[in-house]
């Protein structure tokens, strides 16, 4: 499995908001097809923070295909979505080792100021890294997808880039 570092910001995005709308809506586990998180093209160039975005529609497709060839989304033509395994895995392994790294690092929460975003998103990120001794792995990971369904496409910008620290 290839390393956050190895992909697009854009590309982190996609997966982090799939992964977080299939928590949310309760289909992570489902394997029926018509329970899944589908998007097409459009709406990932709706969603996407413009920063992150790709030129056009063809890059667009470029980098999704590099996230289907790699086993991490699925497409079926008109639609991509998180699979069941790779993608979920791989979410969830970056979502851990940055609150492993949350948990065991000496930095402190500047290394958010470092990251551009708004106020209140780094205020959330911030004031969870503070409280981190306090929960548990998991609790933290749980913590850091709500702060991306709760603030939105730039939260989930934003997790995408603590992916890369």
């Amino acid at each position: 499995m290839k390393k956050a570092t190895e992909y697009t910001k854009f590309q982190l995005f996609v997966l982090i908001y799939l992964y977080a709308r299939q928590l949310e809506e309760g289909t992570l586990l489902e394997s029926a097809f018509d329970k899944r998180i589908k998007m097409r093209i459009k709406e990932f160039a709706n969603l996407a923070p413009t920063e992150i975005l790709p030129n056009n529609d063809i890059e667009i497709r470029q980098e999704l295909d590099t996230l289907r060839r790699d086993l991490l989304i699925t497409d079926t033509g008109d639609y991509y979505f998180l699979t069941n395994t790779d993608g979920v895995i791989f979410v969830r392994k970056h979502l851990y080792s940055l609150a492993s790294k949350m948990l065991e690092s000496q930095e402190d929460e500047s290394i958010i100021d470092k990251i551009q975003a708004k106020k209140e998103v780094k205020n959330y990120f911030k004031d969870l890294w503070s409280k981190t001794k306090e929960k548990s792995q998991e609790q933290i990971s749980d913590s850091l997808v709500s702060g991306a369904k709760q603030f939105g496409p730039i939260a989930i910008t934003f997790l995408g880039q603590l992916f890369l620290i």
